[in-house]
């Protein structure tokens, strides 16, 4: 369980017992005999001593009374004694004024006891047990907090703004998507949001063919317009796509990624370098995938960005067309792992790419895959690529060395009038 999911937590010991004496001393998540880590308030032990200190404990029926911020319900907490689940028969729950007070007699003096409230994210002061409650309920420009680590098959859809912060903890679903809907759905409503701090895991798979998707932009919408969102320190497992703009005829979109690892791959497959299979049916999926973004921007910044096919894509469908003409995709400090690291199938766009390492994965297993850096199809035209300070290394094996017999790419140009220039 989630243990002490507080802002703050006061502990109060009144009344005694009748074989020892209690000396009554109130105590704050600052003062010794509290724990606090990772925003949790922990009564985790005062000092016990036969002499007259200030926090001395004896007997047995101690009240102790927990004050905590925001107002939870009854059903939502547990009171732990020792490491197990108890159930005082006193137990008192009560919540006004954006305060809960909790209250219980102890059986046996003072010894270990703590809080735990069973819910997933809270929205300022506010508990919810289910982060789709929270999203619901956040009003525009909120702030929802995730508690604790959630397992689940739902998906999320944000259309509103809204910040979501993980706080460290992942969130799992097994969901079935349909046309690459995503564990969360962000629509042009959300224009402003952000996602951080949070681990994504997306394992939908049918048979051996992985349709989980991260997060997506645009889904069930006709078109983003005039539209941000910010994807910040967030680890991205999925078994088909890690970030895809789905939703056509999109403009002006600002899209960031920063500080993040997107893997489309295999779960638990986290290092390209010595580690490839070739087990399952990733063949098509893609670590970022951009539709239709005409006079957008796409930075992706200090990320680790993996598809077993493609670790960028960006498409406007076949042939190329102008829906993308005016995207630039800026990718600065990142680590490419894929067949193609960037692969382009659009018209008048610019790539500017600027101290990344780029590194090929062989993900059939194959000795003889070819593999590009970059790569641009035959009905791309007018794009414009600028490489600065990059590193390009071999095609890997699935024992992670050299693979010899494949051929590689630093760009695989098969578009016209297109402007490349590397330094």
């Amino acid at each position: 369980p989630a243990e002490g999911v507080f802002d703050s937590a006061t502990i109060q010991f009144n009344s005694g017992s009748s074989d020892g004496k209690i000396v009554v001393k109130t105590v704050d998540s600052t003062t010794e005999g509290i724990t606090v880590s990772g925003g949790r308030a922990i009564l985790a032990g005062v000092d016990v001593t036969a002499g007259g200190s200030e926090h001395a404990l004896w007997g047995t029926n101690v009240r102790i009374t927990f004050v905590i911020d925001g107002e939870l319900s009854a059903n939502s907490i547990s009171i732990y004694h020792d490491g197990a689940a108890i159930t005082p028969s006193d137990l008192t729950v009560t919540s006004e004024d954006g305060k809960t007070t909790i209250s219980f007699t102890t059986s046996d003096g003072f010894s270990a006891y703590y809080v735990a409230a069973n819910y997933d994210a809270k929205v300022g002061s506010a508990y919810y047990e289910k982060l789709a409650d929270a999203i619901a309920g956040a009003e525009d420009g909120s702030t929802v907090t995730i508690l604790r680590d959630i397992d689940t098959n739902e998906t999320f859809t944000l259309d509103k703004k809204l910040t979501i912060d993980g706080n460290g903890h992942v969130l799992t679903s097994s969901a079935s998507y349909s046309s690459y809907g995503g564990i969360f759905n962000v629509n042009n409503g959300a224009s402003g949001s952000v996602i951080k701090n949070l681990d994504i895991h997306a394992t939908a798979m049918s048979g051996n063919t992985g349709y989980g998707v991260g997060i997506c932009l645009g889904y069930d919408d006709v078109s983003l317009t005039s539209f941000s969102l910010t994807i910040e320190n967030v680890d991205i497992y999925a078994t088909q796509r890690g970030v895809t703009v789905y939703s056509n005829d999109n403009s002006d979109v600002e899209l960031t990624i920063d500080g993040c690892k997107v893997y489309a791959v295999a779960e638990g497959l986290t290092d390209y370098t010595t580690q490839v299979t070739s087990t399952g049916n990733y063949n098509n999926s893609r670590g970022i995938s951009l539709w239709r973004l005409k006079n957008s921007e796409v930075n992706i910044l200090d990320t680790t960005v993996a598809g077993f096919y493609y670790a960028i894509n960006i498409a406007d469908g076949d042939p190329a067309s102008l829906a993308s003409s005016g995207l630039v995709v800026n990718i600065n400090n990142c680590e490419l792992f894929a067949r193609a690291a960037i692969n382009n199938h659009v018209e008048r766009a610019t790539f500017n790419a600027e101290s990344c390492r780029s590194v090929g994965i062989n993900n059939f297993g194959g000795p003889s895959e070819s593999f590009g850096f970059i790569v641009d199809d035959s009905t791309c035209v007018g794009c414009e690529y600028n490489i600065r300070g990059c590193t390009y290394v071999a095609y890997m094996n699935e024992t992670g060395a050299a693979n010899e017999g494949a051929t590689q790419y630093l760009f695989c140009n098969r578009g016209a009038n297109t402007s490349f220039s590397v330094d």
